[in-house]
């Protein structure tokens, strides 16, 4: 499944055949308003979630929806209301089923509004007033805890309820949180960016990485980096950060232990897939394999997780910008954008050799947000624009294993 403005559509991986799609309608009279956007998709206990709202910051608020579609016919099994808001930041699903959501207005003083929307009841849980501006992070779904960063505090809310469990104050930067495994959440300095002769902002007294469990927010461990966190990423039982200045990707244990950690550039936090016994990922600059090679180029790269060893690499030729997703049992799947204007497209690797097969087009738009496989079958891809013709999205999917659209 993929969605262009108001428009949801899913492709089987099978063979690439459009299977259904749908256009989503606001409330009467309302036809074509902001709010009438697929601000995200989720594939959650059998069913498709979409949240409908405006996607755009500094948008007029409107009406916010939830849906919840069947996967294999695009039917609407259900659809609850959330008032009148805009979306900001992130928007997550915990694991007991309650959808964050975070909003640009709507909350007192002229704040923002956080929301948590139970899947299972179908209804508003709780909301309250939140801070709106570049120092506000979050929500980050950890177990029964939604976490959010304001202003040097991080907080962690009950789920359910909206109690404050926990708070960690006195960092004087902005502050990211992912969840991580064992029940804790990952908490790190955003990459600062200061103009010529402004101060540095100081560092705080948690960081760079630290790790809290996310029930109780108690100081699990902490580890230094090679530089400022900017990417990072979690997934089978490990922590992968990414350091800017001078590069360097690390691999740690959940538990804080350096597995390995080599000089490398990686694109973004979008283009880790973990296999089980290997890290593929996307690198920028030379290839992992050789040396001496200009920069700004683009890699899809392959390294043992026990070890660090470079197993295999391809260049993608000319790509701006690129991810990369693995269906069950499949091939890789990459989407990239052209440095030189040409159309965005989607190719398979087999994951054994690096050796790639056929290839895709995709609409004329920047994939903006991690590819998801739901129902075995599908591929879930946000862009970054509504598709100019609803009838028509002109993307497509790779069948994992196919060399061929």
């Amino acid at each position: 499944m993929y969605a262009y403005g108001d428009v949801i559509s899913a492709r089987r991986l099978t063979d690439g055949q459009q299977a259904w799609q749908r256009v989503v309608t606001g409330p009467p009279g309302a036809a074509g308003e902001a709010g009438d956007q697929v601000g995200n998709l989720w594939a959650w206990h059998g069913a498709l979630i979409a949240l409908i709202a405006p996607v755009y910051l500094g948008q007029r608020p409107a009406d916010m929806r939830v849906l919840a579609l069947s996967p294999a016919t695009g039917a609407v099994r259900w659809t609850a209301d959330l008032g009148i808001g805009d979306l900001y930041n992130d928007q997550v699903i915990t694991s007991g089923g309650v959808l964050a959501v975070l909003t640009e207005g709507g909350g007192a003083d002229g704040r923002g509004k956080l929301i948590a929307f139970g899947l299972d009841a179908g209804q508003v849980l709780w909301s309250r007033s939140y801070g709106r501006d570049e120092l506000t992070d979050g929500p980050t779904a950890a177990g029964p805890v939604i976490v959010m960063a304001e202003h040097g505090t991080v907080s962690g809310f009950d789920a359910g309820t909206g109690r404050v469990r926990w708070t960690h104050g006195g960092m004087p930067g902005p502050v990211e949180s992912l969840a991580v495994p064992g029940g804790s959440v990952l908490l790190y300095d955003l990459l600062q960016q200061t103009e010529p002769g402004q101060r540095p902002v100081p560092a705080s007294r948690l960081f760079p990485v630290t790790v809290l469990d996310a029930a109780s927010g108690a100081v699990r461990w902490r580890v230094r980096t090679a530089g400022p966190v900017s990417e990072v990423s979690a997934a089978g039982g490990l922590i992968t950060i990414g350091t800017s200045g001078s590069g360097r990707l690390t691999l740690l244990t959940s538990g804080g232990r350096v597995l390995w950690s080599v000089p490398e550039h990686v694109a973004n936090d979008m283009t880790w897939v973990n296999t089980g016994t290997d890290l593929v990922y996307i690198a920028s600059g030379p290839d992992v394999n050789a040396t001496g090679l200009e920069a700004g180029l683009t890699w899809l790269a392959d390294r043992r997780l026990a070890t660090g060893a470079v197993r295999w690499s391809v260049r993608l030729p000319d790509y701006a910008a690129a991810q990369v997703v693995r269906p069950a049992g499949g091939n890789l799947i990459v989407t990239a954008e052209s440095g030189s204007g040409a159309r965005p497209a989607a190719i398979s690797v087999d994951p054994g050799t690096g050796r790639t097969g056929g290839g895709a087009s995709l609409a004329s738009l920047m994939v903006t947000t991690p590819l998801t496989v739901a129902g075995g079958d599908t591929l879930i891809e946000m862009t970054s624009a509504p598709c100019p013709v609803a009838s028509a999205p002109g993307a497509a999917a790779i069948a994992p294993g196919a060399g061929h659209p």
